[in-house]
């Protein structure tokens, strides 16, 4: 089979013949940000805490260094003709890096985010930069080859008969497919067959986005629709910041054209589920996200999804359960910082639903697992319809190594949970990696129960490390 790569650099040569020689950049500003996110990680490379809401993305941290000297010519030429700057760490700096993190047992940025080397997506992948930034590029360069946003007053409305309960597996950022994880299978592929250990099985099964490396058509089978642990009744799978770096293509055209896995959301990106007194909703926050170069922030802006939420015809008895990619709070559970264009995502999701909060929020993102309690900072400024402030949580730990970062280590007090279970490995250089999980909900009349489980690496069952059920 083609590497991803190869498929790529075709590409790319495909972008050099659609642009006739002119590689202009109408959004130049994606390299002061990506030079911003530069200095996040230099920062911690120094030693030097950089401020919680600095500018830019530790995600993006390496790219300019890896763009400018690790990765092929073919993408290095298409970058610097769309006018990449260089970096401004040089390759002694890096290899002082490189050895420094191979000694130790690599370096935790704030979130979590993972510098290792040679581990498939960890922050050092190089394939995050010849499959991501590229595509970012070029359908940031022309936006008319993005797939069209599909949007009817028809869109997927399915009402669950009231029976006893209903059960809902959630796992986000979970895309990467199988891959050989040292001794062990990838976490995707063990997040995946515990999933499938559930007895009974859930009836749905909700992915909360993200396909690797950046969601394009020959990405999205093998590593979402081949091995997807599909519920007993319904599935589905949410847009993301790296669905749309190839413009949603994949997202639209192979993932959700899927007739048997992803068949009850008809094509659109959104949806809703009544069961009981509950209204779940399904909400694409990448789409219109057009503040951010990396669709890194979430939008929830345009009409065809607000409209959809107002013919729902929402009362204030129902409870709403909400499904997003994009996060609503920091990681630490404090307010994600305002945005100079626009307000934040959450502000957002409650205009959405008439100034109400949701009773729940379940969102990726994020690559951890946090459960955040009512008195987080980040929460206490919304008020649900039952008078209580919503319970928000953050499953983006389904595949993507990760680990403890600071601003999850100081911030306990905001948690109910939160994942800090060192990943056996044997090697040292991965002592930092946690284990990776997903969600089981529970919905019946007025009542929610949530367990979040942990998966070994040793292919050993999850367990399940929290469990709270509310009645409201």
């Amino acid at each position: 089979m083609e590497k991803p790569t190869r498929k790529a650099h075709r590409k790319i040569a495909e972008f050099y013949a659609k642009s006739a020689g002119n590689l202009s950049m109408p959004e130049a500003g994606i390299w002061t940000y990506l030079q911003d996110s530069e200095q996040i990680l230099i920062d911690l490379i120094n030693g030097v805490r950089p401020p919680d809401d600095a500018p830019g993305s530790i995600e993006f941290g390496p790219v300019l260094y890896i763009a400018n000297n690790d990765v092929s010519v073919t993408t290095r030429d298409f970058l610097r003709r769309m006018g990449m700057p260089p970096s401004k760490i040089t390759p002694q700096e890096w290899q002082a890096f490189l050895n420094d993190i191979g000694r130790a047992p690599g370096l935790v940025a704030g979130d979590g985010t993972l510098y290792i080397e040679r581990v498939p997506y960890a922050q050092l992948d190089p394939n995050w930069i010849e499959l991501s930034l590229v595509y970012c590029i070029f359908y940031r360069t022309f936006p008319n080859d993005r797939y069209p946003f599909v949007f009817s007053p028809s869109a997927p409305v399915i009402s669950i008969p009231s029976t006893s309960s209903l059960t809902i597996a959630v796992m986000g950022d979970w895309g990467t497919g199988p891959w050989q994880d040292g001794s062990y299978n990838a976490p995707a592929v063990l997040v995946g067959n515990a999933i499938r250990s559930l007895n009974p099985a859930p009836m749905i099964t909700m992915h909360l986005g993200d396909v690797y490396y950046a969601g394009t058509d020959f990405e999205e089978t093998p590593n979402l629709l081949r091995n997807f642990p599909q519920g007993s009744k319904y599935n589905f799978t949410l847009n993301s910041n790296h669905e749309m770096y190839d413009g949603a293509n994949g997202y639209f055209k192979t993932a959700l054209s899927d007739k048997t896995i992803f068949s009850a959301q008809h094509g659109y990106s959104y949806f809703a589920v009544k069961f009981a007194d509950w209204v779940i909703l399904g909400l694409d926050s990448a789409y219109f996200d057009n503040r951010n170069f990396m669709y890194m922030d979430g939008e929830l802006v345009d009409a065809h999804q607000h409209d959809f939420i107002r013919s729902l015809g929402i009362t204030p008895q129902q409870k709403v359960l909400v499904f997003t990619h994009h996060n609503g709070l920091r990681i630490d559970g404090n307010k994600v910082s305002p945005p100079s264009s626009g307000t934040p995502l959450f502000d957002q999701l409650c205009n959405f639903l008439d100034k109400r909060a949701p009773d729940v929020w379940y969102y990726g993102h994020v690559h951890n697992g946090v459960v955040y309690n009512q008195s987080a900072p980040g929460v206490q400024d919304y008020v649900t319809k039952s008078g209580l402030h919503p319970m928000l949580r953050c499953v983006g730990h389904g595949s993507i190594p990760y680990g403890l970062g600071y601003q999850v280590a100081e911030s306990t007090q905001n948690f109910d949970y939160y994942v800090n279970t060192p990943m056996p490995k044997g090697n040292p250089v991965q002592a930092n990696r946690l284990l990776n999980g997903f969600a089981l909900l529970t919905l019946s009349n007025g009542t929610i129960k949530e367990d979040v489980y942990e998966v070994p690496s040793n292919g050993s069952p999850a367990v399940r490390k929290w469990t709270k059920t509310t009645a409201f």
